[in-house]
């Protein structure tokens, strides 16, 4: 990639970070991170389970929640621009306890860079403890 290209992609994502926070309620701010992304809370919770059968394996754990819903992308692993809505729920594996928490998502990182999207509804895990991971061995 030359240099022009990669100035333009920054610039691009600068120009969503900067834009975005104006447009947030009551302050809130847009977060950027790779995690799981899902249609629903329900559809965390049992990435949540799958995840433990499937000894760690997260690819194993949205295949299994995608094919119990019929659709490709349930569930899937993202690069997103988000707002945090609040925890909606608490869940515990073996290793980690988890909070499902409501996002709004922004912007979608695609080939092109991060591309602003309609703000659109979706559920995510964070660690309720800062040392958990999903879907990364220790």
């Amino acid at each position: 990639m030359t240099l022009a290209p990669r100035i333009a992609s920054r610039m691009a994502f600068l120009s969503l970070l900067l834009a975005v926070p104006a447009q947030a309620q009551n302050g809130d701010r847009v977060e950027v991170d790779t995690n799981l992304i899902c249609d629903t809370q329900q559809q965390v919770e049992r990435f949540v389970s799958l995840f433990e059968n499937a000894k760690g394996s997260a690819e194993v754990a949205i295949e299994g929640v995608n094919a119990e819903h019929d659709t490709p992308n349930a569930c899937v692993i993202a690069t997103t621009a988000f707002q945090r809505g609040g925890p909606v729920a608490t869940v515990k594996s073996a290793q980690a306890t988890f909070n499902v928490t409501r996002i709004t998502v922004v912007g979608v990182y695609t080939i092109n860079g991060m591309e602003r999207s309609k703000p659109t509804e979706f559920f995510t895990l964070f660690a309720h403890d800062e040392d958990a991971t999903v879907g990364q061995r220790p």
